[in-house]
């Protein structure tokens, strides 16, 4: 099975959206983090708590059946948009996707 390709590869790219150059040029949470607190301390422990959960509920699911069947969805799911978007009788009805892409752009 192939790697997850998230909305970048729907509109052109080939390379997985958390693979993306750009993303290791840009600032990681942990910085921006750290800049909302110099500003806004309320906001920020908020942040870093919900930040901390994430993390603590990530460590405990890989691996797990959890996180492969919902890349295995995932999967599925993009190859639905690419459906939708190859088939003029489906793009028809792709305004009913909120993620911007290709059919979208025709309406």
């Amino acid at each position: 099975m192939g790697l997850p390709v998230g909305i970048a590869g729907r509109v052109g790219q080939a390379i997985p959206v958390y693979m993306r150059p750009d993303r290791a040029e840009s600032p990681g949470y942990e910085s921006i983090l750290k800049r909302v607190a110099a500003d806004c301390p309320r906001l920020a422990d908020t942040l870093y708590r919900a930040h901390d959960l994430r993390i603590a509920r990530s460590v405990a699911l890989v691996g797990n059946d959890r996180f492969v069947g919902l890349n295995e969805l995932l999967v599925h799911l993009d190859g639905l948009v690419r459906a939708f978007d190859e088939d003029d009788a489906l793009a028809q009805l792709s305004f009913l996707s909120c993620a911007p892409g290709p059919t979208s752009r025709r309406l």
